[in-house]
């Protein structure tokens, strides 16, 4: 449909609704993303306190990242790429039993073959803990080994919990499969605290007590999404076909998925390895630095991507690549936009950073160790940003066979890095943990440089130098404020908060330092107007709005209580004035009049966003001419999706009497017809589904 065809009020309603219903998904899972990344930094902080950065560290960090990197070798990359594009294509065509029967089948073909795989696990294990670890002695892999046969069940319970997040994401319900890892990190923070004081006593109960800690945690991780699958009406079973037409065509999508993988097996087991010969605590080194390296992207890019994937492979399956194609840019420029300075602060806080882990068994010396690591490996951080961005978009294209090319000679490249700059074999050349770290910007810069020109060549131009542009604004911006930074920390650490190995000084200097690189940062691209700081001064407006509302809100909810109740009266005067005969024509007017009174202000305060099947479809917005597909921030615009991230926050559903009001007066419309206005005529089946 042209950008300037005339759009009906039901176009409009339904960008609405699709606007409202996204924007409350990405608040919802940014919250929990933040819930999430606390818990997690908690359950770090509870791993250095009683592992600290040592040999025993590093054989838990091999132990407990076989099953994952397993996973996604042999079905993980599949049903992440796959099963969330082929689902909802069954379930439009087949309906929702068609969809039920598809996924039992993939829950069904996935429970038996990584159950398989986690037994064979638990045989071979000492093999399997080799292939981490083959630069070095085997003598001190006892550990690894222990901890490995306890963690291979975490295969089967990663399986079945990707699969049911899937079916929840399909269906728009963000909550649980956003707010299961938390039950995960806290059970594993549990069990990590448990040991601190049991080794002292009995060290191989302590370590029993984490072999068994770790699969619980994942098994509660996958068991607590399970209830939410009934209430979004999707029935699983028991059930294995092989001849699913649906299956050929996961297959088909997934199978390049397994080789990414395969790809990326390699790459971290030549790391693990090298990292082991350049000393016994490498692996636990590039664990806590990894932390501190994600949590940007976690916060400002992960909640947008996820619920955009969904969006985004609707939109190439209904040809609508003018709003995809808008959607890379423009998502492209705003993750350099954030990455680009936060990598420059990771490497200017990197010290105070890990400090916060001294605690414990956590030496002075580990922080020097991985300050310097998570410096070199912040480099990486924007390009791993987009490279993350520019996956989906090649899954949403269903061309992740082409995806794994390009990221099979990266691969290559970096391992060649790794091993020429990394491992003895380098000689003199040879720097050991650093150089580990920098292999992740080679391989994520080449990366990122071919898929460029791949989309470039397959969809047309997807405004590079808008792109370039953004990248040159954000690495100025980002360096003014991080060496604004760098000159507060250097002042607190030579004065009143030397950076000694103190919790409390390395905070001081993050948060003074912090607040003053950021505030050059973003709010010199504010004042200047920068494309990119939109976002930025959208999302600072509606909060400082929603802030000076506060004081109004409880006013403003008493007044819709008694709008309510005034509401439901004339609603249930119109019921009894029906069953009147004599009479029946006189009170309906009177009850009209009422109802136009009292109903519509009562509707506008109870509104919520459309749930389930009957949200978000991001297409529908190209639709609208008010906003033409050729402005520089649109509605398939990474800004925009943060912007509705930002209003979801009060489209959140209702609860308590206010949901039992709205429903009582759905069932009241639903029996007058014309006297009442609907709030929820979006619960049929949009049009172009």
């Amino acid at each position: 449909m042209s950008a300037r065809q005339i759009s009906t009020p039901e176009d409009e309603s339904s960008s609405q609704n699709t606007a409202a219903s996204v924007g409350g998904s990405a608040a919802l899972i940014s919250f929990f993303v933040i819930i999430s990344r606390i818990t997690g930094f908690m359950r770090t902080w509870a791993m250095a306190f009683a592992l600290g950065s040592t040999m025993l560290a590093s054989s838990y960090q091999i132990a407990n990242n076989l099953p994952n990197m397993l996973y996604e070798l042999v079905m993980g990359g599949m049903l992440v790429t796959a099963f969330l594009p082929v689902y909802l294509s069954v379930k439009n065509r087949l309906g929702e039993r068609g969809g039920n029967e598809y996924a039992s089948n993939i829950m069904s073909i996935a429970f038996i073959a990584l159950g398989l795989v986690a037994l064979l696990c638990t045989i071979f294990a000492p093999a399997l803990v080799f292939t981490q670890s083959f630069m070095s002695d085997q003598g001190g892999m006892e550990d690894a080994v222990f901890f490995f046969r306890f963690f291979a069940i975490q295969i089967v319970f990663y399986g079945l919990s990707s699969i049911v997040s899937g079916l929840l994401n399909a269906s728009r319900d963000y909550l649980w499969s956003s707010a299961a890892p938390i039950f995960n990190n806290i059970i594993v923070t549990a069990t990590f605290v448990l040991y601190a004081f049991v080794a002292p006593h009995d060290p191989d109960m302590a370590k029993f007590i984490i072999a068994v800690g770790n699969p619980l945690g994942v098994f509660i991780q996958m068991a607590i999404q399970l209830p939410a699958l009934k209430r979004n009406g999707i029935k699983l079973r028991l059930h294995v076909d092989l001849r699913d037409p649906a299956l050929k065509e996961t297959l088909a999508i997934g199978v390049p998925a397994i080789l990414v993988m395969c790809a990326g097996l390699v790459v971290v087991s030549v790391q693990n390895a090298a990292s082991y010969a350049t000393a016994d605590n490498g692996p636990s080194i590039i664990a806590y630095a990894r932390l501190w390296f994600t949590l940007p992207y976690a916060f400002l890019t992960v909640p947008i991507t996820t619920a955009m994937f969904t969006e985004i492979s609707e939109m190439h399956a209904k040809g609508d690549m003018k709003a995809f194609k808008k959607g890379v840019a423009s998502g492209t420029s705003q993750i350099l936009f954030f990455m680009l300075p936060f990598a420059m602060y990771l490497v200017v806080f990197a010290e105070p950073l890990v400090t916060l882990y001294h605690i414990g068994a956590f030496t002075e010396e580990n922080i020097s160790q991985i300050a310097l690591y998570l410096g070199a490996l912040a480099v990486s951080l924007p390009f791993y940003g987009v490279n993350t961005y520019l996956q989906k978009a090649f899954s949403a294209m269903r061309l992740m066979g082409a995806y794994s090319i390009m990221m099979a000679a990266s691969v290559a490249l970096q391992i060649a890095f790794i091993a020429v700059f990394a491992t003895p074999f380098g000689g003199p050349l040879n720097f050991g943990m650093p150089a580990i770290a920098l292999s992740e910007t080679v391989f994520y810069v080449v990366l990122d440089i071919v898929c460029f020109v791949y989309l470039r060549r397959k969809i047309g131009r997807l405004g590079l130098k808008g792109m370039a542009g953004s990248f040159l604004r954000s690495l100025a911006l980002g360096a003014l404020g991080a060496g604004a930074g760098a000159l507060v920390v250097f002042a607190l650490d030579s004065t009143v908060l030397p950076l000694n190995g103190s919790i409390p000084h390395a905070l001081g200097c993050i948060v003074c330092g912090g607040i003053v690189a950021v505030a050059v940062t973003f709010g010199i691209a504010v004042k200047a107007g920068f494309e990119e700081a939109s976002m930025l001064v959208s999302i600072v407006s509606k909060v400082a709005g929603k802030l000076g509302r506060g004081k109004r809100g409880a006013a403003q909810a008493d007044a819709a209580d008694e709008t309510a109740e005034a509401a439901e009266k004339a609603a249930e005067t119109q019921d009894a004035a029906a069953t009147n005969a004599e009479g029946g024509a006189a009170a309906n007017e009177a009850a009209e009049g009422a109802q136009g009174t009292y109903d519509e202000p009562a509707m506008q305060s109870v509104s919520e966003p459309l749930r389930g099947r009957h949200a978000g479809d991001l297409g529908a917005l190209a639709e609208c001419p008010e906003q033409p597909i050729e402005d520089a921030i649109g509605l398939h615009s990474a800004q925009a999706v943060f912007e509705r991230k930002v209003d979801g926050a009060r489209h959140a559903p209702l609860s308590g009497r206010h949901a039992r009001r709205g429903a009582k007066r759905s069932s009241t419309a639903n029996k007058q017809g014309r006297h009442v206005r609907h709030a929820d005529d979006g619960d049929e089946t949009p049009k172009d589904e």
